[in-house]
């Protein structure tokens, strides 16, 4: 299946300060769940222009298995001035990046989980984050597997690396940042 027609989805919120979805502590414990998906499964290749912007997504707390939000989606997809944080600072991922994906993130912050960014999956991934806030993760900020990523403007606030590539077909173009 080349795509699950999930295309035109909005998640749209007027300020991020002021606009929070808040998943119930325990809610989903240790299993492995997004709160926020714009795909079913793994793979969702159409032309999507799905996008979500001017909201926080709060996993709580006692919801290790968490990701607040699974991206995928080819061409025109796009988040902005959206906060993620983890109520326990534990959580899988504030982003999970899935299948064929091309999406311009900006104005983002990370607070908690094990990983901000988690781009793991496929070599026709290319997402560009741009004005990118991570802070207070586990195990990494960002990590690119067979993905590739172009950054601008990344600040990381973090005891552990700010970004670690898992595969020799990771690629990722930095600029003005602050690791």
């Amino acid at each position: 299946d080349e795509g699950e027609n999930l295309q035109y989805i909005r998640f749209w919120g007027q300020n991020r300060n002021r606009i929070t979805v808040q998943l119930v502590d325990g809610a989903f414990g240790a299993t492995q769940k997004p709160v926020f998906s714009f795909v079913k499964g793994i793979l969702n290749s159409l032309e999507t222009k799905n996008s979500m912007r001017g909201i926080t997504v709060n996993t709580g707390r006692n919801n290790s298995g968490a990701t607040a939000i699974n991206l995928a989606g080819a061409n025109g997809n796009y988040l902005t001035q959206v906060n993620v944080v983890s109520g326990d600072g534990q959580g899988k991922a504030g982003f999970r990046i899935n299948g064929v994906s091309q999406f311009l993130i900006t104005d983002v912050t990370v607070d908690g989980f094990d990983v901000a960014f988690s781009s793991d999956y496929v070599r026709a991934t290319h997402t560009v984050l741009e004005h990118v806030t991570v802070k207070n993760q586990n195990t990494a900020g960002i990590t690119v597997g067979q993905s590739a990523h172009t950054i601008r403007d990344l600040l990381s606030d973090n005891g552990v690396p700010a970004i670690k590539m898992t595969d020799g077909g990771a690629f990722i173009s930095i600029h003005n940042s602050n690791l």
